[in-house]
């Protein structure tokens, strides 16, 4: 029986039977949604609640999004109650160098939707109604987006409407940019999108190795057709291309891994670290050096057990006190020297250091007499 006395025992029972769970601006609530009689061009419900709304909500009713576009002039019956348009499209605006998915109410003829009697839309430009929140606040003249294969320039903003921003935007010809593609709203609690880099990260040197980016939006829903530009820390000696594929070469090096998405401030990174490899040094050649005669010396540098072609040595001999007259010494290439025994008895130590790290290896050689 209805209650003449108190409707708000009726709404009350009403809502509880026939109403529907509802997120408003992303809050659950209880809500009931029924058809509008006014004809209009749009796909319009009203919306009634116990929960306060107001014009520029955005309701998640029945797996889309609505805003209330009519005026809620306060509580009625201890209910509140407007008019809500279904968003017919998400669009991926970039805001302040990041990527934001905004459900928009799109008009516009170049898109098949058209507005009423009394707005009259040029062919190459739209009018997008949104939220107007903390998020679509930063949206600004000539912010520009990629929508149906078009770039589109903001070219005015109209706040003339509470809880409601309109966008007057122009297209342009065609588009090279790429589109973000939207599933889901990021304004509202907005998390900002991010990037995960997958690969392996203790290297060796002298290696190639491959990674994945992967972009995802605040939702956590991956955006594989967008493309990263791969870099390395500064001063890196290992470099990395386009494909993602590293080359470690400098062993004991750490590196940063970035993975950039175009034109946004959206980066990934990932640390790696090449192994260090032992470093050996050795001379060979005679011990002794018979007096008047001549012997060759060469230097080797082993890195991880492997000679190093490209080693350069600096070569000196320490006399031991005694004149350097007793010995002369010849540098024939980047690793090998001679050195002829000019006295005897003496003893010296041929060194070799390491031109790039500096570490010397040396060997005791005996000038020895001839008989």
């Amino acid at each position: 029986m209805i209650n003449l006395l108190n409707p708000m025992d009726d709404f009350t029972f009403i809502l509880a039977n026939a109403g529907r769970d509802v997120l408003i601006n992303g809050i659950e609530t209880r809500a009931l949604v029924t058809n509008t009689s006014i004809k209009t061009d749009y796909t319009d419900k009203y919306i009634s609640t116990l929960t306060e709304i107001k014009q520029g909500d955005r309701i998640e009713h029945n797996g889309l999004y609505w805003l209330i576009v009519s005026e809620v002039n306060g509580k009625r019956y201890e209910k509140y109650k407007g008019v809500m348009r279904v968003c017919n499209h998400i669009i991926g605006f970039k805001i302040n160098n990041e990527p934001v998915c905004i459900p928009v109410i799109a008009y516009g003829s170049s898109i098949g939707v058209t507005t009423n009697q009394y707005i009259s839309i040029p062919k190459n430009e739209i009018i997008l109604t949104i939220q107007k929140n903390e998020v679509t606040e930063q949206i600004k003249i000539n912010d520009t987006f990629v929508k149906w294969g078009k770039l589109y320039t903001v070219e005015g903003i109209d706040l003339t409407l509470p809880g409601l921003m309109h966008l007057h935007c122009s297209q342009s010809l065609s588009s090279n940019n790429v589109e973000f593609i939207c599933t889901e709203a990021g304004d509202i609690n907005y998390t900002p999108w991010y990037i995960t880099i997958e690969g392996e990260t203790e290297l060796e040197p002298d290696n190639t190795y491959s990674y994945i980016a992967k972009v995802y939006d605040g939702n956590g829903i991956e955006h594989d057709y967008l493309k990263v530009i791969w870099s390395v820390s500064d001063g890196a000696n290992s470099t990395i291309d386009q494909e993602g594929k590293l080359t470690a070469y400098t062993s004991g090096e750490n590196i940063t891994i970035y993975a950039t998405l175009a034109e946004t401030n959206i980066v990934g990174q990932l640390q790696v670290s090449i192994a260090s490899q032992s470093i050996t040094y050795s001379i060979t050649g005679a011990n002794e050096i018979t007096h008047g005669y001549s012997a060759n010396y060469t230097a080797s540098k082993l890195i991880g057990g492997t000679a190093d072609p490209n080693a350069v040595f600096n070569f000196s001999i320490d006399y031991l006190g005694n004149s350097n007259s007793i010995a002369t010494l010849t540098v024939i290439n980047n690793t090998q020297c001679s050195i002829k025994a000019n006295r005897s008895v003496y003893y010296i130590n041929l060194i070799a250091q390491d031109a790039s790290t500096l570490e010397t290896v040396s060997k005791e050689i005996m000038l020895k007499s001839l008989f």
